[in-house]
């Protein structure tokens, strides 16, 4: 099994990612997607919000993504949702986003 870690800066507050489903070809069977979120520091005002929405549905969750939390994907995540991180009005602190993937 091979690792792969794929890093993201998000610096302002109009940084953002598009909701997406990830590619999945080359990963293992049961894969995990996991997602390291890391701020400048643990302070409860640094944080942003990750959206997943489903393909087929108006079922919608948004998660509030603090210093250090994991969030990890698996299943069917892939196929029936797609996630992103969106924009936000107010300043927000820097974060940095490691992804990791399980690939075959």
């Amino acid at each position: 099994m091979l690792l792969t870690i794929n890093q993201y800066w998000y610096e302002t507050k109009s940084d953002y990612i598009a909701k997406h489903s990830d590619c999945i070809r080359g990963m293992i069977d049961d894969y995990k997607i996991s997602i390291l979120s890391l701020y400048p520091s643990d302070d409860i005002k640094n944080f942003r919000i990750f959206t997943i929405k489903s393909k087929t549905s108006d079922t919608c969750y948004k998660i509030r993504l603090d210093h250090g939390m994991i969030i990890s994907m698996c299943g069917t995540t892939q196929n029936d949702f797609r996630q992103g991180i969106s924009k936000f009005e107010t300043h927000v602190a820097p974060r940095i986003s490691l992804s990791f993937r399980q690939m075959a």
